[in-house]
């Protein structure tokens, strides 16, 4: 959307265009949507990346995460306007084999910089640690929104046969963290 109207993706022009694709998206009977809490890591070649589209704000201080949750309560309270009820929250491993962490943005001494990514293997220490403590903070979240019920995470899309071991690790991963989620 972002880069079709050419805006700044979570900028005020930004809601106020996916206020009116939601409608749109709802009008035809749609009420699951994927919800980008990190950029989604599909659809692109390894090594390339998408535009940041990340929901939710991270922050790294003397190495510890938090998290901020103003973008994803927006953005669930514009679905909910529309009808919208499920949630599909994005992928926490790449696609084609969950080889690999998603873009991950964070706010590290005061500047944005990518902390977890291609770069990072999918069952590296640091990005099991980080999805650790950001799935404390994720399910608190969602639960205080009410829709913890409503959310279903996406480990990786589209294992090959060659590709089951590295996403059958992930998806161990994903299943002892979120272990409440479908």
């Amino acid at each position: 959307i972002a880069v079709l109207h050419h805006t700044q993706i979570m900028s005020e022009a930004y809601f106020d265009l996916l206020d009116k694709y939601l409608q749109v998206y709802a009008k035809f009977g749609h009420n699951m949507i994927l919800t980008p809490v990190f950029t989604p890591p599909i659809d692109t070649a390894v090594g390339a990346e998408r535009p940041t589209n990340q929901l939710v704000d991270v922050r790294v201080e003397q190495g510890v995460y938090s998290f901020e949750f103003s973008k994803l309560k927006r953005w669930i309270a514009l679905c909910r306007k529309h009808g919208i009820e499920w949630f599909e929250i994005s992928h926490l491993f790449t696609q084609w084999g969950a080889k690999h962490a998603p873009k991950v943005i964070a706010n590290v001494k005061g500047v944005k910089r990518q902390i977890f990514g291609w770069d990072t293997l999918a069952n590296d220490k640091a990005y099991v640690q980080f999805l650790a403590v950001f799935a404390k903070a994720f399910t608190k979240e969602v639960e205080r929104l009410g829709i913890k019920e409503a959310c279903y995470l996406h480990v990786s899309d589209e294992p090959a046969e060659d590709q089951i071991e590295d996403y059958k690790r992930a998806s161990f991963i994903v299943n002892q963290l979120f272990p409440e989620f479908h």
